[in-house]
């Protein structure tokens, strides 16, 4: 019932036609780019709806009056404090536009900064990503409406980008648009949102994007293009993320190196030198930025100091914990470093990526899954070995978390399209064959239960809703949906909408308020 095609002659879902007329290829992409965009956009405008309608700030004021030099002006009414620690939200990134917006009215690029201690560089000092893309909204805008405006357009992004590249990779629609939301969703890029951290990981999708269009077809002009989503990670303002995204990138392409080439075209020539030169033309484009940057990293005394660490296991619970609201939240997860939440639906549906019929692929995006996790869970040998690494070892190591959450969601657009796959199949399956979607589903619902468990004996009654009541109805609606979809009751337009439906309200319902909502006035 899960397909988008009815003909006798069925395809899988995923897949291409051989001999289709290339502009009607570039028709049905170009359809699917608007679609995407459009959901993604729809949802995150549910979550943002006080910035788009009422005109609200995402801006925890109540730190600011916190302070004793605003205290005498702090209004009567008690502020929204319901939220976890943002502290560097007000004092330092908030704080980093205004002068940036000063310094470019003034016409310079702010190279100074004498507000900070005795004086410190400023473009140089890198944290303000004075020339990232996103923060050009700042010198067009007023810095309070571009700060707002960039929460939802930073998540907006971030899903557009991931249902893109999940869709190149041969997933169905739905499993584009399902790996699309939990990546605007996910705990990394929510409850970083803010922080140059998300300026940063929103480009991994589009950047490994860049190296898949230039494997299918290299090209000078997608050269240029490749070269783009690089360029704008290294100018984001946030090192350690930077190099994260800049080394899965690297591995993708290493990949599709010792993957068989399309059709009709050699598997190395033009493909490595025209990667090469997209690697050079961000160096270029961003040198004006990084030669600084790194006088100044190298200066610093925090850049050399030792601080790698590991997430505790108990931390596991972020991936079923819907509480982001303070820090450790109800079940002892600590916000932002721990908020693992992808979404229930895309964790159960994970698991049938093994059954996408490309093996490579899911091989890779499971094993990235496995290896960052073991290094952010200080898992033997894999974390003592990170902490080792010329660059990467003085690093809070933790943060590779963020790359356990592109992987998983990766495999639960494949898993999707695996799954139409199955349920489109004319014949019915026998035996074994009939068994093992089932088998998949249970994979998938018996460590999520047994964390929904613990979830509840950690977490106390208050804060129910984003507690263990909402992660165990969400779950059961989950496999309830699963298992509908497996036994066929529902056609296929249905089914995705109750997907999409189910993955949008769990992931909004998440994300509501994380920032709190401030008039614009204050």
């Amino acid at each position: 019932m899960l397909t988008e095609e009815t003909r006798p002659a069925r395809r899988p879902v995923g897949a291409t036609v051989a001999g289709r007329p290339p502009a009607r290829l570039r028709r049905v992409t170009a359809s699917f780019s608007a679609q995407s965009l459009l959901v993604v956009a729809v949802v995150v405008a549910v979550a943002y709806w006080p910035v788009l309608l009422l005109g609200r700030v995402p801006l925890p004021m109540d730190v600011v009056y916190s302070f004793p030099l605003f205290r005498p002006i702090a209004p009567s009414t008690p502020l929204n404090a319901n939220h976890a620690e943002m502290g560097d939200l007000v004092s330092g990134i908030y704080a980093l536009h205004v002068f940036a917006r000063h310094a470019v009215d003034a016409g310079s690029l702010g190279l100074w900064n004498q507000h900070l201690l005795a004086g410190q560089p400023f473009f140089g000092a890198y944290a303000g990503g004075m020339l990232s893309p996103l923060n050009w909204l700042y010198y067009l805008l007023p810095t309070h409406l571009a700060w707002a405006l960039l929460f939802p357009i930073r998540l907006t992004l971030a899903g557009w980008f991931m249902a893109l590249f999940v869709r190149s990779l041969g997933a169905s629609r739905l499993g584009a648009l399902v790996a699309g939301l939990g990546f605007a969703f996910c705990g990394f890029v929510l409850t970083w949102s803010g922080w140059p951290h998300v300026d940063a990981a929103i480009w991994l999708p589009l950047a490994c994007l860049g190296v898949q269009k230039l494997w299918e077809r290299p090209s000078l002009q997608r050269a240029g293009l490749a070269a783009l989503p690089l360029a704008a990670t290294m100018l984001a303002g946030h090192p350690q993320t930077e190099a994260y995204v800049l080394v899965m990138t690297a591995v993708f392409a290493l990949w599709r190196l010792a993957t068989p080439a399309p059709a009709g075209r050699a598997r190395y020539p033009g493909f490595v030198g025209l990667l090469l030169l997209a690697g050079v033309l961000a160096l270029l484009l961003d040198a004006v930025q990084l030669l600084p940057a790194k006088e100044w990293i190298g200066l610093t005394t925090r850049s050399g100091e030792n601080r790698a660490g590991h997430l505790a296991l108990r931390q596991l619970l972020g991936f079923v914990s819907r509480d982001t609201r303070h820090t450790p939240n109800s079940a002892g997860v600590t916000i932002p470093e721990a908020a693992t939440y992808v979404g229930l639906l895309p964790l159960l549906l994970v698991p049938f990526a093994l059954l996408w019929r490309r093996r490579g692929d899911v091989a890779l995006f499971a094993g990235t899954a496995v290896t960052a996790g073991c290094v952010a869970y200080g898992f033997p040998p894999l974390f003592v070995l990170s902490t080792h690494l010329p660059v990467f070892g003085p690093l809070p190591t933790w943060r590779v978390i963020f790359l356990v959450q592109f992987a998983l969601l990766v495999l639960a657009g494949l898993g999707v399209t695996a799954l139409q796959d199955r349920c489109a199949t004319r014949r019915p399956a026998r035996g074994a064959a009939a068994a093992l979607p089932w088998a998949v589903l249970a994979v998938g619902a018996l460590p999520l239960a047994l964390l929904a468990a613990h979830l509840a004996a950690v977490s106390g009654p208050a804060r129910w809703f984003r507690g263990p009541l909402s992660t165990g109805l969400l779950l059961l609606a989950g496999v309830g949906l699963l298992a509908v979809a497996l036994l066929r009751r529902l056609p296929a337009a249905a089914m995705g909408v109750a997907m999409v439906g189910l993955l949008a309200a769990d992931l909004v319902s998440y994300g509501y308020g994380h920032v709190p909502f401030t008039p614009a006035r204050d």
